[in-house]
């Protein structure tokens, strides 16, 4: 189990919260979209919405230490997803 988020099962579509250890973002829920792999200059892209602010103001929101917090999420779920796919546990 880890300690930066967990995936919550929607109806509609799952959603990642995240948890304690993004303090100041903790309960902040969100959803991406595509993940783009730009093979020449050996960069990830994808698009991400916030679905819950969790009583955090827009306007106070740090939005690029957020944005750093949602990509080691994304990465951290891409290697799980490998891993599963060549069968390491």
């Amino acid at each position: 189990m880890n300690n930066l988020y967990k995936i919550i099962e929607d109806v509609n579509l799952p959603y990642i919260e995240l948890l304690d250890e993004s303090a100041e973002f903790s309960g902040i829920c969100f959803r991406y979209g595509q993940v783009k792999f730009n093979e020449a200059e050996q960069v990830l892209t994808f698009d991400w919405d916030i679905v819950k602010y969790n009583d955090i103001p827009k306007q106070e929101l740090n939005k690029e230490k957020l944005a750093d917090i949602i990509d080691k999420v994304i990465f951290d779920l891409i290697l799980l997803k490998e891993q599963e796919l060549v069968g390491v546990n």
